[in-house]
């Protein structure tokens, strides 16, 4: 259904009954750059090992949220805690339909403050070069990053103890449905 005559999206947690073909229905719907950039490969759709480690949460350590709507995944934040536990890489991806509408930007602040709430202090991300939009999501969010060249693209790092910047007038309600 295109984003104009869909309902508000909603945040929450991943992890529902039911995320998991939610997930794999997603896949499809990003074009291949899209899967290209958030993989930083060629992934066509989400095998059953994927799927597991996407899942694998705990909700401390390892946290995802997810944009709903039409119980559908519009988009999906994550982070993952690294061997410093007050670090974690984080990682996002919005449904192209959805795209600049100011999901992502939600789902990484809220993303923020669940890892703030389980003492995680840093946010870091690997981004390929040529990931324009990862590049003005995070020059948004965290206007006060650190940036570092990487074998493989950039490497992003930023304080979120501090709190993110938070978006200006966020172009989608994305509230949590109580």
């Amino acid at each position: 259904m295109p984003a104009s005559a869909s309902p508000t999206p909603h945040l929450r947690p991943l992890g529902e009954g039911g995320d998991r073909e939610r997930l794999r229905a997603l896949c499809p719907r990003l074009s291949p750059r899209s899967r290209h950039l958030r993989f930083q490969g060629a992934v066509n759709e989400l095998s059953d090992s994927l799927l597991e480690q996407l899942l694998d949460l705990d909700h401390r350590q390892r946290e995802a949220l997810v944009a709903m709507a039409d119980d559908q995944i519009l988009g999906v934040a994550r982070y993952a805690a690294d061997d410093d536990p007050r670090r974690a890489e984080v990682a996002v991806v919005v449904a192209d339909e959805w795209q600049r509408r100011g999901i992502a930007a939600q789902l990484v602040t809220r993303l923020a403050d669940t890892a703030v709430e389980h003492s995680i202090r840093t946010f870091t991300a690997s981004v390929l070069r040529d990931n324009n939009e990862a590049r003005r999501l995070i020059g948004a969010v965290a206007p006060r990053h650190h940036l570092a060249n990487a074998a493989d693209g950039l490497r992003f790092s930023w304080d979120i103890a501090s709190g993110l910047q938070r978006a200006d007038a966020p172009r989608v309600d994305l509230r949590t449905p109580r």
